[in-house]
């Protein structure tokens, strides 16, 4: 390099005995020697350097890590979708529409009728059961329903919009929200809304069948409170009775497996009888929605059969009373099992019957959970009514089971609590 009169910087051996370079100095680095030079240490003690400032200004760790946040709407969403929406049960039960929701999800919009709904109606199964919110009457809950009301509204009065399935879907949730809100809180139901206007359209198999005999019952049911009925008691009475004689006939159009099995009570656990077991066992079903479907078909035959014995007081029809009773009672363990209080949907420390050498399907602790007690709601509510037509001790028993029912979902049902009358 060229001679500046100083050291040069580059050359080691001048640099090393302190003497002035000139060109002909064999000293100098390689070009190659001074790309590839080690900068280890240097390069260590830089990034030690910057560790040590940053520990110094950085406050100390607690330990615990920061997980992603979830809204609230969302973990109501995944709760009842899980619990109510896919959970395994058999086809044969479907006769409403929560089954047709996921046909839904792929093109769900935010911010539209159906999505609001279905948020509405989420947010008040999971407050009802998580958060344990006992009159649904939260500032969030009015807020989710209330919007979704408002969108609904305005879709029902689209001329296009109107017609979609999406739109209907809408009305049927914020109708399950308000039978929801009234069973929890007591408040009254719109008796005047009707599903089906033309029967020919319904889906055939033995739930919806029941659903066209309970129509035939409750218009008979509203005839008797009317004006015309003293003028025609004698053909009242015979209609009561052949409507009676086709429900009868249900168990016909029931599929063999849906039958109950009966469990001997030395086969129940021990928990499980203290809970709450009548008589000498309890029944077995295959599903916890074909238990539910059974009870609906006893509770509609008792509410005929109380009606006949009311006017035309027979042996036969009291008979058949007991034994739907009788029915009701022994479905209990299956569908409670030895739940006394409130717990997790997802809580798989309960007990439950079953039949010898099977153990109770996985399926079984979140169906029975999410849905057994609810549809024991108005089973439980006709047994006690006819109570004066059942033997001594069995109305006390089901009034017992009214409290527990209370008890476990958090309900306001005094009126069919145990008394001491």
């Amino acid at each position: 390099m060229p001679h500046t009169g100083k050291v040069s910087g580059a050359c080691k051996e001048c640099k090393a005995r302190h003497r002035k370079s000139n060109r002909e100095c064999s000293g100098y680095a390689e070009g190659l020697d001074l790309v590839l030079r080690d900068q280890t240490k240097s390069a260590k003690t830089a990034v030690e350097r910057r560790q040590k400032e940053s520990s110094r200004e950085r406050p100390p760790s607690s330990g615990v890590t920061v997980a992603l946040s979830e809204s609230e709407d969302a973990h109501a969403l995944c709760f009842l979708v899980s619990s109510y929406v896919t959970v395994s049960h058999d086809p044969r039960t479907d006769r409403g529409f929560l089954e047709l929701l996921p046909c839904f999800f792929s093109t769900l919009k935010s911010n539209t009728a159906l999505s609001l709904a279905l948020n509405a109606v989420a947010n008040c199964f999971f407050a009802a059961w998580e958060r344990r919110a006992r009159f649904l009457e939260t500032h969030n809950l009015r807020t989710t329903h209330g919007k979704a009301l408002k969108a609904t509204r305005a879709a029902i009065s689209d001329p296009i919009e109107c017609s979609s399935d999406e739109t209907l879907m809408a009305v049927c949730l914020l109708g399950l929200y308000e039978v929801f809100r009234a069973l929890h809180t007591s408040s009254p139901i719109d008796p005047t809304a009707t599903v089906w206007q033309d029967p020919a359209d319904m889906p055939r198999n033995p739930g919806t069948i029941l659903d066209l005999m309970s129509v035939e019952v409750a218009n008979i049911l509203a005839l008797e409170k009317s004006d015309t009925l003293t003028r025609s008691l004698s053909s009242f009475a015979t209609m009561a009775k052949t409507a009676e004689h086709r429900l009868a006939t249900w168990p016909d159009s029931v599929p063999q497996d849906w039958f109950p099995k009966r469990v001997a009570r030395k086969m129940v656990p021990i928990t499980v009888a203290d809970a709450g077991l009548y008589g000498d066992g309890c029944d077995i079903y295959s599903d916890v929605l074909v238990c539910c479907t059974w009870n609906e078909w006893r509770s509609t035959r008792l509410k005929l059969l109380s009606l006949i014995v009311k006017y035309e007081p027979n042996e036969e029809s009291l008979a058949a009373i007991q034994h739907l009773a009788d029915e009701i009672c022994a479905s209990f363990p299956f569908l409670l099992g030895d739940r006394k209080t409130p717990a997790p949907l997802y809580a798989v420390n309960v007990t439950y019957p079953s039949l010898e050498g099977q153990a109770v399907p996985t399926a079984h602790y979140q169906m029975a959970a999410g849905y057994g007690g609810w549809y024991m709601l108005e089973p439980l509510r006709q047994a006690i009514e006819i109570g004066m037509y059942l033997r001594q001790g069995q109305q006390q028993w089901i009034r017992s089971q009214g409290s527990r029912l209370a008890n476990i979902y958090d309900v306001t049902i005094d009126k069919w609590r145990e008394t001491s009358s």
